[in-house]
Formats: C-alpha cells, structure tokens, sequence
C-alpha cells in the first residue's frame, strides 16, 4: 500500500470558524441578557411607573377641577365667569381620560405575567442552547480540528 495523505487544507477554516462559533455564541448571548434585561424594564415601567405616573397627574387634574368649581361658585355670586367655565370642563375632561388610562394600565398588568411568561421562557430556551448545545459544538470542532492538524503533521493518534 502506497502511503498518501490526505489534501487537507482547510484546518485553519475549522479553526476559524471555530473561533467565529464561539463569537457568535458570546454575543447572542449579551444580546439576550440584553433582550431580557429589556423586557423587564418594560414591565416593570407598566407595572409601577406608569401608573404612579397617571395617578399623580389624576390627582393634579382633580385639585384642578376642584379649584375651578370654586372659582365658579365664588363668581357666581358676582357674575358668570365663562373662562372658569372652561377651564371645568377642560378639568372634566383631562379627568375622566386619565382615569380611562388607568383602567387600562389596570387591565393590562393582569395580562402582562402570562403574555411576559411565553417570550422570557423562549429566551431561556436560547440562553440554555447557546450554554449548552454550542459549547459542545465548539468543543467538538476544536477536538476535529486538532485531530486533523495530528494527521497532516503525521503525528501518531493518542
């Protein structure tokens, strides 16, 4: 039998590529931690901070409403103010909208957890791939790779 090798000359693309596996894992996984960090503050400015938010503007347009009303119940013993007049009705009006937004700011955090729950546990599932499944990918390429450089160099197999 005739001794030939065989024309291997890629093991520095393995290699490569290798190295690009690793990359792409790293930075997948920032850009979930990233995704995730996200997703929290979303969550948390919906569940807090809007709502801390729309209740102290509420309370603001309530103390409003209720000055205006005594500025017409001490004009009308004068005389009929229509600017107090409008200014009520802008009151009412800036009221009864915030007290919609907090409705629905109420209604949406009884469906943010089990609308959060599907995207967070897929990112979970990617986190866990990326740690596991391209770790044992990358070490596997390193291993093919190293095995391939021992042939081309005619070492003997360990």
């Amino acid at each position: 039998m005739s001794e030939s090798k065989a024309n291997i000359s890629s093991v520095d693309a393995l290699r490569h590529f290798h190295l690009q596996t690793i990359n792409f894992s790293e930075e997948t996984q920032q850009t979930l931690t990233r995704l995730q960090s996200e997703l929290n503050r979303a969550c948390h400015y919906v569940e807090f901070e809007l709502p801390a938010q729309l209740k102290k503007e509420h309370e603001k347009w309530l103390k409003i409403l209720n000055q205006s009303k005594q500025e017409l119940l001490q004009s009308s013993k004068q005389k009929s103010s229509s600017d107090a007049q409008q200014y009520k009705r802008q009151a009412i009006l800036r009221v009864h909208e915030l007290e919609d937004r907090l409705e629905k700011v109420k209604k949406w955090k009884q469906r943010l957890a089990s609308l959060i729950d599907q995207p967070e546990s897929q990112i979970l599932k990617l986190k866990t791939f990326l740690i596991q499944d391209l770790d044992k990918a990358t070490r596997l390429l390193k291993s093919h790779a190293d095995t391939l450089d021992d042939y081309t160099q005619g070492n003997q197999p360990s």
